[in-house]
């Protein structure tokens, strides 16, 4: 409703989450199969050797990073499972039986494993669930978010290592291209996409993985 609103006034405007959400309006937004990409070779250089993906929601940012984690994740030759919830709940009792759900999910996983969740909030969701199946994190299951909120990752038991997003540039390079929007100047011809920051690591994802939980260090 909001962009329909933007495009009837027919006034330079710049898209900040996704191309795909409007086309005719020039974006500058995150490059999602680089945070993929980025979170697999954290896990990758951990020494995991079994991987798994946690995406909540259908957004096209959430399956961009969930299909260049597993491209990667493929080309170092490992194999990779997804657990995709496809709205997320409403009220507390849906809540409930979707961590019930994501546990069992997380319980059935092979270990140890690395896991990325794409965003923050589902990373804080697949910890809660690796308590409620007793798994051990990151002993058996290695942890990364995405979006590096800062409030979310430190109260994480334990805290979640997550990929950090560029916004400030974002942020930058939004308002340099609405001003050369609004002096007349013609829209780039594709999205400007951001590369994340890199990973910043915490205790969901600090070890070095061995093969089993008991040598895991």
């Amino acid at each position: 409703v909001i962009a329909e609103a933007v495009r009837s006034l027919r006034l330079p405007a710049v898209e900040l989450r996704s191309p795909h959400l409007n086309p005719r309006i020039p974006c500058v937004g995150y490059d999602n199969q680089a945070v993929g990409g980025l979170a697999a070779e954290h896990l990758i250089d951990r020494g995991f050797r079994q991987f798994a993906v946690c995406q909540f929601g259908t957004d096209v940012c959430f399956q961009q990073r969930r299909i260049d984690f597993i491209e990667t994740v493929k080309r170092a030759g490992y194999d990779c499972t997804t657990h995709l919830v496809k709205s997320r709940p409403r009220i507390p009792i849906q809540w409930e039986k979707q961590q019930d759900n994501l546990a069992a999910w997380v319980k059935r996983l092979q270990k140890p494993i690395g896991v990325m969740a794409c965003t923050d909030q589902a990373g804080c969701c697949l910890l809660d669930a690796c308590a409620r199946a007793g798994v051990a994190v990151p002993e058996e299951v290695a942890a990364v978010g995405v979006g590096n909120d800062e409030l979310l990752c430190t109260m994480a038991m334990p805290a979640l290592t997550s990929v950090q997003l560029d916004a400030e540039r974002i942020g930058y390079e939004a308002a340099s291209l609405l001003d050369r929007l609004m002096a007349g100047e013609a829209a780039p011809d594709r999205p400007v996409l951001i590369e994340p920051l890199g990973v910043i690591a915490r205790g969901s994802s600090d070890l070095v993985a061995t093969g089993g939980p008991a040598i895991a260090r």
